[in-house]
């Protein structure tokens, strides 16, 4: 009787979970593109002193990587406190007791690794644009 509208529920906040995934895949990307324009001259300088490309691009992740962690670990107690609440209001709203709403390991670890995935291609993509260029050219426009 109970397990319908839960079922039901479940598969929408699935999809609602993969739309945001996307649409934050898209704006991650566009905003990583914006930035890694803006330091085009830092990396025509890195590549003309000898910098590897891959050393760049590692940089840049690393750099994303350490601001996308304390950004996560909010989004966690967020979404424990908040995903408890709205536990107590449907089994309030449905008469049932002893629901219980937390979020996994498992679930936490698989959105990290899934954050960080999108993370990587979303840097991989941007740096693409500055990357594939030499340092003289680089340089060179930037004059």
């Amino acid at each position: 009787m109970i397990s319908t509208p839960l079922s039901s529920l479940q598969r929408m906040m699935d999809a609602a979970v993969a739309g945001i995934a996307v649409t934050g895949a898209v704006l991650a990307a566009l905003l990583l593109l914006l930035w890694t324009r803006g330091r085009k001259r830092e990396v025509g300088i890195f590549l003309a002193l000898g910098k590897g490309k891959g050393e760049i691009l590692l940089q840049f992740f690393a750099e994303n990587l350490l601001l996308a962690l304390p950004a996560g670990a909010a989004a966690l107690g967020l979404a424990a406190l908040l995903g408890e609440r709205a536990g107590d209001i449907l089994a309030a709203a449905n008469g049932v007791e002893g629901l219980d709403v937390a979020v996994r390991f498992q679930d936490a670890a698989a959105v990290y690794g899934l954050g960080a995935l999108l993370l990587a291609l979303a840097v991989l993509l941007a740096a693409a644009t500055v990357l594939r260029c030499k340092p003289k050219n680089i340089l060179s426009q930037m004059e």
